[in-house]
C-alpha cells in the first residue's frame, strides 16, 4: 500500500503521532482522522514521564470524504493549561447533543504547580465539537482516583458503552476491576 511510505506524515507540533483514530461522520461523508501528538524517537527527553508532564496539550486532526484525499494537518489545543498531556483521542457522535464528543487521557496538575513537578495520575477529558475545528471547554469525566487511559465508547441498542483502561496495575494478569458503571459524559 502507498509503496510502503507513509500516507499521512506529522509535519506541526511534535512531529510524531501515535494512537489514531478513524471516525466517520453520522451521514457518511466525512472521515475524520485524530490522534495524540507525540514523538518519544529523538524525543530529547525520551522519558514517559517527561511528556505526560510537559507533552502536547493537543490532538493531531485530518479529514477526508474519501480515505485518499486528506486535509492539511491541523493541531488542535483540547487539554487545559494544567495538564501535562492529551493522549489517546477518541471521538463519537452523540445524537441527542447533535454533536461529536471528543475524549483523551491527561495528567492535570494544580494551578500552583505550573512546573508540573508533583506526583498525579492520568484521567480521561472530554469537550464536545460540531466540526473537529472548535471544541467546548474540556472537564473531567472520568476520574476514580487513579489513572485509566484508553476510553472507547460504542453505542449498542439505544445505550452508550465505555470501556476504559485501569492503569494501577498494568503489568498484571489479573486487571483491578472497578465497581462504578460505564456512563457517557454529563448532559
Amino acid at each position: 500500500m502507498n509503496a510502503g511510505q507513509p500516507v499521512l506524515t506529522s509535519t506541526i507540533g511534535a512531529k510524531g503521532l501515535r494512537d489514531p483514530f478513524l471516525l466517520r461522520s453520522p451521514d457518511g461523508g466525512t472521515f475524520h482522522l485524530i490522534a495524540t501528538d507525540l514523538r518519544m524517537y529523538g524525543n530529547a527527553s525520551g522519558s514517559w514521564d517527561d511528556v505526560q508532564r510537559h507533552g502536547s496539550r493537543s490532538v493531531m486532526i485530518w479529514d477526508s470524504t474519501d480515505l485518499v484525499h486528506w486535509t492539511d494537518q491541523r493541531l488542535v489545543k483540547v487539554a487545559p493549561d494544567s495538564a501535562g498531556n492529551a493522549w489517546a483521542p477518541e471521538a463519537h457522535w452523540d445524537d441527542t447533543r447533535g454533536e461529536y464528543v471528543l475524549y483523551w487521557a491527561s495528567k492535570l496538575y494544580a494551578d500552583d504547580d505550573p512546573d508540573h513537578t508533583t506526583s498525579t495520575h492520568n484521567r480521561m477529558m472530554y469537550a464536545t465539537t460540531k466540526d473537529f475545528r472548535t471544541f467546548s471547554t474540556p472537564k473531567v469525566w472520568n476520574d476514580p482516583g487513579y489513572s485509566v487511559i484508553d476510553s472507547t465508547v460504542l453505542k449498542h441498542k439505544g445505550t452508550y458503552h465505555r470501556y476504559t483502561k485501569d492503569e494501577r496495575d498494568p503489568a498484571s494478569d489479573s486487571p483491578a476491576r472497578s465497581s462504578s458503571p460505564p456512563r457517557s459524559p454529563p448532559r
